[in-house]
């Protein structure tokens, strides 16, 4: 009968500590507004759009950062105060604006005996973010180029997703802010 009654007290306690709220996270979460991809290529693709997305929501991720509006339909290019005013009107902390700027995804044939296809891609993306705190701007590119034979594995969703890659380590974001 005892043991019901420590395993009761245990239970009782673990669900206590499940449902209360952490001391450690005891901090302002981060508001963040995505923009993009800012497609100035004019270069149409639901799988580019979802890598992009996703790999800044494995970055911006709750609590420390809450995404909160995905700003996709834009064709302009954001300069500084594009994304100040972004800023102000979604009542943000950071906005994070990706752009493909040139994406070339060009089909041949090498040469007249050669039946193998060949696809050569040109990539440029650049990132432009802007931190309402400290009114930091920053804003970098990431270039690509490839010329391989036509596969499965070939196209653009590699490059941009190798280029992604290099974002995120050239992004000042990590997953825990640095207040804390």
């Amino acid at each position: 009968m005892k043991r019901g009654y420590i395993l009761l007290t245990l239970l009782v306690l673990f669900a206590y500590q499940s449902f209360a709220p952490v001391q450690c996270f005891a901090f302002e979460t981060r508001r963040v507004v995505l923009v993009g991809p800012v497609d100035t290529a004019r270069y149409q693709s639901k799988e580019i759009n979802k890598i992009i997305q996703d790999s800044w929501k494995r970055v911006f991720r709750y609590p420390f950062y809450e995404v909160t509006a995905e700003i996709r339909s834009m064709e302009k290019p954001m300069n500084k105060a594009a994304l100040e005013k972004l800023t102000r009107d979604q009542d943000a902390d950071i906005v994070v604006a990706t752009e493909i700027v040139r994406l070339h995804d060009i089909t041949y044939n090498r040469g007249f005996w050669d039946d193998e296809t060949w696809q050569e891609i040109d990539l440029l993306l650049t990132v432009k973010t802007y931190v309402r705190d400290n009114k930091q701007y920053q804003a970098f590119s990431v270039r690509r180029w490839q010329s391989e034979p036509l596969s499965i594995n070939s196209g653009a969703a590699p490059l941009i997703s190798d280029a992604m890659e290099e974002v995120l380590l050239k992004a000042s974001f990590k997953r825990v802010p640095q207040e804390l």
